[in-house]
């Protein structure tokens, strides 16, 4: 059996090198989309879906220069 380890707030906050404060706030506007897990009054965060969730946030240098730039889309 594949036992899930689920992380607190402060270990998922160091996990992703963010203080608490970060995680609390987003869980209220979801502006980042970090996923939770909510358990009575317990909050739990699973190491795989930060993974995820991290994954998601990549960002391509070439891809953000242009965004920068106003160039995306643009033929040279």
């Amino acid at each position: 059996m594949d036992r899930t380890t689920y992380m607190k707030e402060t270990e998922a906050a160091t996990y992703l090198n963010c203080a608490p404060i970060t995680l609390a706030k987003d869980r209220c506007d979801q502006k980042l989309g970090i996923p939770f897990y909510k358990l009575g009054r317990c909050v739990r965060y699973k190491k795989d879906d930060l993974d995820a969730w991290m994954s998601s946030r990549r960002v391509n240098p070439m891809e953000a220069k242009e965004l920068a730039s106003g160039r995306k889309g643009r033929a040279l």
